[in-house]
């Protein structure tokens, strides 16, 4: 009896390993997947970090030529207004000879 019990013993032993041994492997599998998903993560945060700096430079570049455009804007407006002041002038001049011409 006494070996028949040490049988059963064994083989629940053996049971017991087998399982043990399934579920390292199963836990190992997925250990390995998880590591997989973080690996991609953090390759997909990567390149998320490195457009969005791209994104950042093109934006500032643009940026850049708004303002550019807006001073030369600016510019043209005062030249603008400068020009019509003086046809203004040269208007009102030339109203006055043509008042001074027409004088008896």
């Amino acid at each position: 009896m006494s070996s028949r019990n040490d049988l059963r013993d064994v083989s629940r032993d053996e049971d017991r390993r087998k399982r043990d041994e399934i579920r390292t492997v199963a836990i190992q599998t997925q250990l390995d997947e998880l590591r997989s998903l973080v690996r991609e993560l953090v390759s997909r945060q990567a390149r998320g970090e490195e457009q969005f700096k791209n994104y950042e430079a093109g934006l500032a570049q643009l940026r850049g030529s708004v303002e550019q455009h807006r001073h030369e804007m600016a510019q043209a407006a005062q030249a603008r207004q400068l020009d019509d002041s003086r046809i203004r002038q040269q208007v009102s001049d030339i109203d006055a000879r043509i008042d001074e011409s027409i004088k008896p």
